[in-house]
């Protein structure tokens, strides 16, 4: 059953549309995550569910209630939501445990209930024991985590979280992926997260949306988006690819279609587009999905291609390989001397085609 309800949803700043008719749910227990880039929209809708910004039209519903609506807009601190922020907004002057306690010592809760909630929720967020240092004291990873105890101990309805972990450093970054997803089960919360970094939206979504200039493009599984984009902008947004411009040589059958690149190379590629004979089309492959060997292989799509340059990335090279009339990456865990012919494969069904539109 949705937990968050967006129908319709629609934020204008005078001339500029920045969301622009948006809808969709978010079920009891699901983490939701809206990517895209600067200028997308995923902010601000956040924003609108939030109660920080009024929407123009459209209607927001959260755990049944509609909280804003024509002619209706129930203020934030009335819709039962925890908000985590970017820059964790944790007050310096307080101890960790009074920035936990303070939403709880707004709503007057006995001093009993406080003490109980609060060290609860610290120890769930593997804060136990730190109760009196100030935020000053603490790493960006335990600062994150005060701000997520402090939303949850008010036990919100819906957690929203924008870009949280946008200040952490990369490696931090990458463990509080895993921690944040964790928490957010623990807590058995119903979450939005909002990110421009589409290796933390794949880590952690039950759900992805992706917006553009203030619409969804695309909403789906991490799986969905990343094996089956529905056009190019998302392709390339959501992983890494190689991008092949070329034409359609054969007619689509038996959902495949071959496509020529550049270099003369015919393609096969698994697509139930309707494409003309002659038309142009984009294809994209992704760098895990091309096996490298020194040696010829059977099977369709096989080509050969000489590796021009090499990065060693500790689990994997990554080679840019002169090959179908481009430099295509790939990943791949054999060392190759670079100047070396290789012989590269790609399944049909691992090869992506885009029409026109798409």
């Amino acid at each position: 059953m949705p937990v968050i309800e967006v129908s319709h949803l629609t934020k204008k700043f005078g001339a500029l549309t920045a969301v622009d008719d948006v809808s969709f749910t978010v079920d009891a227990g699901e983490i939701l995550v809206i990517v895209g880039g600067s200028g997308s929209g995923k902010t601000t809708t956040l924003r609108c569910v939030a109660g920080l910004e009024e929407p123009s039209s459209g209607q927001v519903t959260i755990d049944g209630a509609t909280v804003s609506s024509s002619g209706l807009f129930v203020p934030p601190e009335r819709r039962g939501i925890g908000m985590v922020f970017q820059s964790y907004a944790l007050w310096p002057h307080m101890t960790i445990y009074e920035n936990v306690a303070y939403g709880l010592v707004l709503k007057r809760t006995p001093a009993a209930q406080i003490n109980e909630a609060v060290m609860r929720v610290m120890d769930l967020v593997g804060l136990g024991g730190l109760e009196k240092r100030f935020p000053s004291t603490l790493s960006g990873g335990q600062q994150q985590r005060v701000a997520l105890a402090r939303s949850a101990v008010v036990e919100p309805k819906v957690l929203l979280l924008d870009e949280p972990l946008s200040n952490l450093d990369a490696k931090l970054r990458e463990q509080m992926r895993t921690d944040l997803r964790v928490l957010v089960r623990k807590l058995n919360m119903t979450a939005i997260h909002i990110t421009h970094d589409q290796n933390e939206a794949m880590a952690i979504a039950d759900k992805v949306i992706y917006m553009h200039r203030g619409r969804i493009e695309q909403a789906g599984t991490p799986r969905e988006l990343y094996r089956s984009p529905n056009s190019k902008r998302v392709a390339q947004f959501i992983g890494s690819a190689t991008f092949i411009d070329g034409k359609v040589v054969r007619p689509p059958a038996d959902g495949k279609v071959v496509v020529q690149t550049p270099d003369g190379t015919e393609i096969v590629s698994c697509t139930d587009q309707k494409l003309d004979v002659g038309g142009l089309v984009t294809i994209a492959v992704r760098p895990e999905n091309v096996v490298l060997s020194q040696f010829p292989t059977p099977g369709e799509n096989v080509f050969t291609g000489t590796i021009a340059d090499e990065t060693y990335l500790g689990d994997r090279i990554e080679s840019l390989i002169d090959a179908l009339g481009t430099k295509l990456r790939v990943w791949h865990a054999d060392d190759i001397p670079v100047g070396s012919e290789v012989y590269c494969s790609v399944k049909p069904a691992k090869v992506l085609c885009f029409g026109p539109g798409t």
